[in-house]
């Protein structure tokens, strides 16, 4: 048995027995949790589930799995998505409960874990197919502040330039930053890159962030360590356990592209890291053109990179939307 409060009042909780969530006070059933509650209902109207369920018909869950919305995405269907619909809403229902607050359901989050479980527990397709993966840049959620950071490093001379830009939920420039120091190779340079973002943001109170790198060599070190690198990869992880909410995501190097030009600019920068409160004009026409928000490539991509990559949280991989941009082939 679920323990919705309707069930907890009936068997002698003191509890109230009505839902907690704003303006809603009706009983808390399983079937208000799951479907009626203002903070899930949205979510099932915009699948049209108001049309197919029968409340006199058949248990809701053989509906549900009867109900076969399509969804827009390379690796799972319904049958894959529906268990984790059941399951999200439970959550939510409860930090909700936790937390006062009234969160809607977010079906983009439900289909990125019902995703990543698929990539990472079944096995590779047995077929030389590759899958083909729109990718584009992503706004943060409401709220949240997103950094894209990237890094080069010269072995001629050692040298390496990092940079990194950070915007507000509505995709608009908050601050940039770029360096130039010497490294000992290319990954400590991206982790560089990643340490002087995570300063930033302590120093302008930027959270909760979320982080894109194009470096799968970063995320790995954060994630398993790095004995070369250790002293550095801790300093990061320590300001990231200060602040919980931080997530750390792969992301295609198109996507990553004013970072990019910002650290290959820094040739002159001595190594005083260099603050841009407005875009700097190497990269201001592509700021302000919004370029990022209205193109999307067509990467393809096997089924293990596709596992991979979703590993690492790659919002491409784990998500699909629509889109109504221009399409670009990046093969």
């Amino acid at each position: 048995m679920i323990p919705c409060r309707k069930y907890l009042a009936r068997i002698g909780l003191n509890i109230y027995p009505n839902c907690p969530i704003g303006k809603c006070k009706k009983e808390e059933s399983i079937t208000h949790i799951f479907f009626n509650c203002k903070a899930t209902k949205p979510f099932w109207d915009s699948l049209g589930w108001q049309n197919f369920y029968k409340a006199q018909d058949k248990h809701w869950l053989i509906q549900l799995k009867a109900f076969d919305y399509p969804i827009k995405n390379n690796f799972i269907n319904w049958i894959s998505f529906f268990p984790f619909a059941i399951w999200y809403i439970w959550l939510n229902r409860n930090n909700n409960n936790q937390k006062n607050t009234e969160n809607p359901i977010n079906g983009d989050h439900i289909i990125e874990r019902a995703t990543k479980f698929k990539l990472l527990t079944e096995k590779s397709i047995n077929t030389p197919q590759k899958i083909p993966i729109k990718i584009r840049w992503h706004k943060p959620p409401k709220r949240w502040f997103k950094l894209n950071i990237d890094a080069s490093f010269n072995s001629n001379n050692q040298k390496y330039g990092l940079g990194g830009v950070f915007r507000n939920a509505n995709g608009n420039w908050v601050v940039g930053f770029a360096k130039s120091s010497h490294a000992s190779g290319s990954i400590q340079a991206e982790i560089e890159a990643l340490l002087e973002g995570l300063k930033t943001a302590q120093a302008w109170g930027m959270f909760p962030l979320e982080i894109w790198t194009n470096s799968t060599e970063v995320i790995q070190s954060i994630q398993q360590g790095n004995r070369l690198y250790d002293d550095i990869v801790n300093e990061c992880k320590l300001l990231m356990h200060q602040h919980k909410e931080i997530t750390l995501q792969h992301a295609f190097r198109q996507w990553n592209n004013i970072a990019h030009q910002m650290e290959k600019k820094v040739a002159d920068i001595t190594k005083e890291k260099k603050l841009f409160v407005e875009p700097p004009s190497y990269v201001k026409s592509l700021v302000e053109s919004k370029l990022e928000e209205h193109y999307v490539f067509v990467k393809f991509l096997s089924y293990d990179d596709g596992n991979t990559l979703a590993s690492l949280g790659n919002q491409s991989v784990l998500s699909d939307t629509k889109y109504e941009s221009h399409v670009l082939n990046d093969t």
